[in-house]
């Protein structure tokens, strides 16, 4: 027994004398949380950094009509508290506030040549060669309110222009005026704006084009203006125009259901009639998907693009019933196309949000981001953490994607919304941003949602069933 108790002192006093080498070797490192403060910008996520490490410098959130001078370890940012993410190091929890700059006050482009047309300019052109254009709202003190290129020759046109900023008082962009600028990537449009007309090909050919916003008076756009985008993965309209709308990304006129221009999204949703002439012309994407409510498809519509199949949502015969322009497949006549004809189902209208104990009944709208969240909750219930942000809402991860609806919405207590195709945000205040409307909590007052949703007290498990 004792020699036993002898061995056992031994093998202890040896694993402490190895225990203590490694950790005076390798001291243990606390790990600190850094939060991102976008301050009216898109979310940013949060970073564990290990104590001594430098931050990953994050995407650049999105912000219609700011731009991004950095980060900063106050909400008014100073020179002495911006984060340099190349020397900076954490040692505790921090927030890092975004600092922004609205466009309009940003310094106007010099050399732009400016037309006076009465009381207002015209901005023709540029005798320079800056890659960033800001264009002043007012010149000689009256304002800047149009776009052209004289003779109809566009203003921009086929120069190596990277981002241009347009100021609200712009009420028409003229023909031609960023035609084939392949390098532009960004065009910069605020909430505020007063646009109102974009002429014909004024964005034609613009290759390296992303995202285009069309504000709330946007009610008059011209043949082929974005003719050959093929990179743009959404267009953003604002909630009320009455002209234009976007699902899926793509971008459609209310009054005929016509899709004018293709985003990425391989999905046409349901309720188009038609595809304009060039829609997805030049666009990557490999596959479209086309309901059967489309009745007719224009010249050029696939040309020089990566598309090699097409999925109809109905049969061999209702795909020769649509009536197709006689160059509709020119370039891919050698297109697949696969039919699957629409299943009818029961039409689900309401689903439930279950939260701190309480189940709420939630009005559903129509589109397709409902219509894939449905699908889902056929399979199962889906569960999630939601956080409060913002002082206005309960967000939280999905864990997978649903496809996206944007438009810009001021949302009210109540509102269920998809945000970036993977997050629910259940809102117990108000906010303007681009959203996908996915529904609305009914039967409670806004005082009422705060409780119910746990406003302000921290994380809550939510629950989103059919039944």
């Amino acid at each position: 027994m004792k020699k036993l108790f002898a061995i056992l002192c031994i093998a202890l006093i040896a694993s402490f004398a190895f225990v203590s080498c490694t950790d005076s070797n390798q001291p243990q490192r606390n790990t600190y949380m850094v939060t991102f403060d976008s301050q009216g910008g898109s979310r940013v996520a949060d970073q564990e950094v290990l104590e001594g490490n430098p931050i990953r410098r994050p995407e650049t959130p999105e912000r219609n009509g700011y731009f991004l001078n950095g980060w900063y370890l106050t909400s008014s940012p100073t020179a002495d508290s911006e984060w340099h993410f190349d020397t900076d190091f954490v040692t505790k929890d921090i927030t890092l506030y975004a600092g922004w700059t609205i466009e309009n006050l940003q310094d106007p482009t010099e050399k732009l040549i400016f037309k006076q047309d009465g009381n207002a300019y015209t901005i023709t052109g540029t005798t320079g060669e800056d890659t960033i254009i800001v264009i002043p709202s007012e010149y000689n003190g009256l304002p800047v309110t149009k776009i052209q290129g004289e003779f109809g020759t566009g203003a921009f046109a086929r120069t190596a222009i990277t981002k241009v900023t347009i100021p609200d008082s712009i009420i028409e962009i003229g023909q031609n005026s960023f035609n084939n600028c392949s390098s532009l990537q960004t065009v910069v449009i605020s909430t505020q704006s007063n646009l109102t007309t974009i002429g014909n090909n004024a964005f034609l050919g613009n290759s390296s084009l992303t995202e285009m916003y069309i504000p709330i008076g946007m009610v008059n756009l011209g043949d082929s203006v974005f003719n050959n985008c093929g990179a743009i993965e959404r267009f953003i309209v604002a909630d009320g125009n009455s002209a234009y709308k976007s699902e899926n990304g793509h971008l459609i006129s209310k009054g005929n259901e016509m899709l004018i221009r293709g985003s990425n999204n391989q999905e046409i949703p349901n309720g188009v009639k038609s595809i304009g002439i060039a829609a997805f012309r030049r666009s990557i994407i490999t596959e479209l998907i086309i309901p059967d409510s489309v009745t007719e498809i224009g010249n050029y519509f696939i040309s020089d693009s990566g598309i090699e199949k097409i999925t109809y949502k109905g049969t061999a015969e209702s795909w020769e019933q649509v009536e197709k322009a006689n160059l509709w497949n020119f370039g891919k006549t050698d297109i697949t196309i696969e039919f699957v004809p629409k299943i009818e189902q029961e039409e689900i209208t309401k689903m439930y949000i279950t939260i701190n104990g309480n189940k709420l009944e939630v009005t559903l709208a129509e589109n397709s981001s409902v219509g894939a969240l449905v699908e889902r909750l056929k399979q199962g219930d889906i569960i999630y953490t939601a956080n409060d942000y913002g002082g206005f809402e309960k967000v939280g991860s999905l864990g997978f994607s649903l496809p996206t609806n944007d438009t810009q919405i001021t949302t009210q207590s109540g509102d269920v919304i998809l945000y970036l195709g993977n997050q629910i945000v259940l809102f117990y205040g108000s906010n303007s941003w681009s959203y996908t409307r996915l529904g609305r909590i009914i039967g409670y007052s806004a005082s009422e949602l705060r409780t119910l949703l746990g406003a302000g007290n921290g994380s809550s498990q939510v629950m989103i069933s059919l039944k």
